[in-house]
């Protein structure tokens, strides 16, 4: 739904030329499934487009019969019967880069999801024992994994949270006795932050998951103090599906993003040259090859073509190979934010782990 409201904001302000721009690359999305909260943004939009509109269940004093109620009907809103080719097949568009410049909808295959879905689930052994609390977005691709694909592929509950509170957070950990939370290292930064995080037992959980950008030591060492339960470093990207590296649960290295995950490949190489298979200790861009890797950019060749060259995806990260841990990966920063000053190659990030050691941030 974030989408949406991107994109009236956008076009709101563009001139006709950028308007013929994004609806290029626009999916022409045919039914939209929203909430009783999101309804009045959503009819906004609607009725400046073809798009039909599905509640949720919940809202019946909004519409008269639910999408629910007419499947079970018999009056199916979706064909009976669907020959699908998982590895050629688009299963979800979901775009990328709006911030910044054009966005970019990535194409993921059924192959594609299911596959991140398993990596993921067996990478930490997820069985119908655990508790996962669905607090990612779900329509960014790591929240779809972690909190919808996974947990069905290994029979977990999941616990939606639709929004982040501190305490609500806290509160429902406890009292579901969650075993696994993902979320963003600025949530995390939040909670070691809160004085009711020692109000609380989070004992339950086996281990959390930050990412979504670069984890300052400072904050998981802070995090581990608090709580006693263990962080889990690790990193992936949406035309990924989108986790490619994860750190092993007893072998973090702090400052890393771990090891790539099952039939993953990564490299690091060269910007200027392309040369491949950079040694260790060696900045370049991270490239990665995986079964969770797209399809391409939707109705973007260009775009496409750009970052999957000989079955590898560009990532536009920069990265290196770690000397004293040979095998795990580390995260400069993206390529596109790299100051250049005298010669010297300057990481935004690397700054930013500086100032969250200071006592006064």
């Amino acid at each position: 739904m974030r989408r949406v409201s991107f994109f009236r904001v956008r076009l709101g302000a563009a001139q006709e030329a950028d308007e013929r721009v994004l609806n290029e690359f626009i999916a022409k999305a045919k039914m939209i499934i929203t909430s009783k909260e999101l309804y009045p943004l959503v009819k906004e939009m609607r009725d400046k487009t073809k798009v039909k509109t599905l509640l949720m269940p919940d809202d019946a004093e909004i519409t008269n019969i639910s999408w629910v109620e007419k499947l079970l009907e018999g009056k199916s809103l979706l064909p009976v019967q669907v020959e699908i080719k998982p590895k050629q097949d688009v299963a979800a568009i979901i775009y990328t880069g709006g911030t910044t410049a054009t966005p970019k909808g990535v194409m993921l295959t059924h192959y594609n999801l299911v596959t991140n879905a398993i990596q993921n689930a067996t990478w930490f052994g997820w069985s119908p024992k655990d508790i996962i609390i669905g607090l990612l977005p779900f329509y960014h691709s790591w929240g779809a994994c972690t909190c919808l694909n996974s947990a069905i592929y290994a029979g977990a509950r999941v616990v939606v949270l639709p929004r982040f509170s501190p305490e609500e957070l806290l509160e429902t950990i406890q009292r579901e006795g969650a075993t696994v939370l993902y979320g963003a290292a600025s949530l995390f930064a939040m909670l070691v932050s809160s004085p009711i995080i020692s109000k609380y037992n989070l004992s339950s959980l086996r281990y959390v998951k930050a990412g979504a950008m670069p984890i300052p030591i400072e904050i998981k060492e802070r995090w581990e103090k608090l709580t006693g339960v263990k962080m889990i470093l690790g990193y992936g990207l949406t035309e990924a599906s989108s986790e490619t590296h994860n750190s092993p649960p007893s072998r973090v290295k702090a400052g890393t993003i771990g090891i790539p995950i099952i039939d993953t490949e990564a490299r690091v190489v060269d910007v200027e040259t392309g040369r491949f298979n950079l040694p260790p200790g060696e900045m370049g861009e991270l490239v990665i090859k995986g079964p969770q890797v797209m399809k391409g950019y939707w109705r973007n060749p260009a775009e496409t073509k750009a970052a999957l060259r000989c079955g590898w995806l560009y990532t536009g990260d920069l990265a290196m190979m770690e000397m004293a841990t040979y095998g795990y990966f580390r995260i400069v920063d993206r390529k596109k934010d790299i100051i250049k000053y005298k010669g010297y190659t300057i990481a935004p990030a690397e700054l930013e782990n500086v100032v969250y050691m200071h006592s006064a941030v």
